[in-house]
């Protein structure tokens, strides 16, 4: 079977950024005492009031919530990107083909041991390319 490859040009405005949640609070749905209840329900209200922006600032991530500036000003195209509306959600594994996962991470891993962005790019370019339609 023939691949049919389709030409296109991109246009800047058209662009879209990938984004995802990658820390998560959570509460017990029911508290052990209406004591834990009243302490959890005090944090959650400070984390959101002003928590998550502290958090923004220690962190430097992006935070998906109105109103959050991001900690590191690198971040500012992205972030007006993402306030614009201009994203798609979803991890950008999700359509890797069956092991390629597994790989990637070895990579980064191999990259955590050594710092060598040069092999790191080296390598993870020869791992994707073993991998068709990548």
């Amino acid at each position: 079977m023939r691949k049919l490859w389709v030409k296109f040009r991109a246009k800047a405005e058209d662009t879209k950024v990938h984004w995802g949640i990658d820390h998560v609070i959570m509460l017990r749905a029911e508290p052990r005492s209406a004591a834990h209840g009243d302490a959890a329900g005090k944090f959650v209200n400070f984390f959101f009031d002003r928590g998550v922006q502290i958090w923004a600032d220690l962190d430097g991530s992006v935070s998906c919530i109105k109103g959050v500036k991001s900690g590191l000003p690198q971040y500012q195209p992205v972030t007006s990107m993402i306030q614009a509306g201009r994203t798609y959600a979803g991890w950008f594994t999700d359509d890797w083909p069956a092991g390629c996962y597994d790989q990637y991470n070895i990579v980064q891993q191999n990259f955590l041991t050594n710092f060598n962005k040069e092999a790191f790019y080296k390598e993870m370019d020869a791992e994707l390319k073993n991998y068709k339609g990548m």
